[in-house]
């Protein structure tokens, strides 16, 4: 009916305008207070409510709820419990187009914004907004600086990925202690994986390509970081570096000469970059900041995440390549390139976020990218790397 579907909609609206949440529909609860979950009461047909609920919350909400998630939990036959779920959303604030209201959570009660509140959130969440583009731009000046580790920065690229926290409800009271970041904060082992007629195959990544992985943490101001390099002749000629930050801010570099020695080799070869690598480091940071959001007790709190490559000194190629051939799929031209900010809101959207990305990095070489390539999925492993 009309009001049990507005009261639905503006409970998790309420979420979304506030701090994030979840709903479940198909539990009973006790009569006192506070009510606490007695019993699983499983509603019937619950993949079409939950289908349903998808096109009502689509017409009954504006501006739209981008990051919503409704997932349906069998029980028993057909029947079972929809769990809603958002995060807090800086598009608002939101209105429920039945009831004309504009709803917010504040503790255990869903109450409406007035006008003058109304004016409030959109000022705070327009300067939510301002501090993550400001980080941006920080790390984006700091970037500069790790070039000069290597043997020849000014004949070098290097690619940045940085996940921001967009509200300010991430604070991570210490993410190092007794001589090594605290296990529950490390980057994650993360496999990607692509889905390609009935067959799966792991992408390469840092690790299992490059053999770089973190290890060796060490305090930084309000944070940890972690570093592991190539060194041959002279110097580093590539090398990553992970930083975690007490603020939730996340970020995963990669750097190499656009030239490199090679044992028993003359001269130097040219270096290139794996198309997988660039985006299962894409995918791992996306899980990295999966982990520090669910460790913050915060699951559905929303992440902007950046990537920018960098290039000085000429082109750097782009191939596949294993033990037998290689194929060139174009180059990543000199200069400084940033793509659109990508918008995660928790691990029901990493796969379509990664998929997005992989489009985009292909698009950016001059390439296209269809169906034949099959769906990529990041899969966590049970231990950290």
């Amino acid at each position: 009916g009309e009001r049990a579907r507005d009261r639905i909609v503006e409970e998790v609206t309420a979420f979304a305008n506030a701090y994030g949440g979840t709903l479940l529909l198909g539990i009973a609860e006790s009569e006192g207070a506070p009510r606490v979950a007695t019993d699983i009461t499983p509603l019937p047909r619950c993949q079409d409510l939950a289908e349903r609920l998808k096109l009502i919350f689509r017409d009954c909400v504006e501006p739209p709820l981008l990051n919503l998630s409704i997932v349906a939990i069998p029980v028993e036959d057909d029947g079972g419990i929809v769990g809603i779920q958002t995060g807090r959303s800086l598009a608002g604030p939101h209105r429920v187009i039945p009831t004309s209201v504009c709803p917010i959570r504040r503790l255990d009660r869903c109450e409406t914004l007035s006008m003058r509140e109304i004016h409030d959130l959109t000022l705070s969440l327009s300067r939510n907004l301002d501090r993550v583009e400001n980080t941006l731009v920080d790390r984006d000046r700091r970037f500069t600086s790790e070039f000069q580790r290597l043997e020849t920065p000014d004949d070098a690229f290097g690619l940045r990925y940085t996940a921001v926290p967009i509200g300010n409800d991430i604070r991570l009271e210490q993410v190092f202690e007794n001589g090594n970041i605290i296990p529950e904060f490390s980057w994650p082992h993360a496999e990607v994986r692509r889905e390609l007629n009935e067959r799966t195959f792991q992408l390469k990544s840092l690790h299992n390509f490059h053999e770089l992985r973190p290890t060796d943490w060490r305090p930084i101001l309000r944070g940890a970081r972690s570093e592991d390099t190539h060194e041959r002749m002279n110097g580093i000629q590539r090398y990553v570096y992970w930083e975690i930050h007490s603020d939730g801010l996340l970020e995963c570099g990669y750097l190499s000469n656009r030239t490199l020695s090679w044992p028993g080799r003359e001269g130097r070869i040219e270096a290139s970059l794996h198309p997988e690598v660039v985006v299962s480091t894409f995918a791992q940071l996306a899980a990295w900041a999966d982990r520090t959001r669910r460790q913050a007790g915060i699951p559905a709190a929303e992440y902007a995440i950046q990537f920018e490559s960098r290039v000085l000194g000429g082109n750097v190629n782009v191939q596949r390549s294993d033990d037998k051939w290689s194929t060139s799929l174009g180059s990543i031209v000199g200069g400084k390139v940033v793509f659109p900010t990508y918008s995660d809101g928790g691990e029901n959207e990493h796969n379509r976020v990664l998929e997005l990305f992989e489009r985009d990095f292909f698009n950016h070489l001059g390439r296209d990218i269809g169906r034949q390539q099959g769906n990529l999925r990041c899969v966590m492993a049970r231990q950290s790397a």
